[in-house]
């Protein structure tokens, strides 16, 4: 299973490339969303976690992966990698899709 990661920051790009191998995800991480296009033609990802800087702190995390499409909206009042790690489990165990 793949997953892309287009995010800017250090921290929290780390922190959800390790949620994502601990679920069994090969990570990809690509430096922008023009080069995440790229990776989506050559890898066919199941997830893919985007920063949205049009939306100030927000991040997308959309699945792909043919089963029940999903795509969370991530809004984290607290910390955002807590934030991603509760919509990760949102999307991938639940499957439908919602706004966080």
């Amino acid at each position: 299973m793949n997953a892309i990661i287009v995010e800017h920051d250090p921290r929290i790009r780390e922190g959800v490339a390790t949620l994502l191998r601990a679920r069994g995800f090969t990570v990809h991480v690509a430096p922008s969303r023009r080069d995440c296009f790229d990776l989506v033609d050559a890898l066919a990802p199941e997830v893919m976690v985007l920063d949205d800087p049009a939306r100030g702190p927000h991040r997308r995390v959309l699945r792909l992966d043919g089963g029940d499409p999903g795509a969370v909206l991530v809004d984290p009042e607290r910390d955002a990698l807590e934030a991603l790690e509760s919509a990760l489990g949102r999307l991938l165990d639940g499957g439908a899709s919602r706004r966080r």
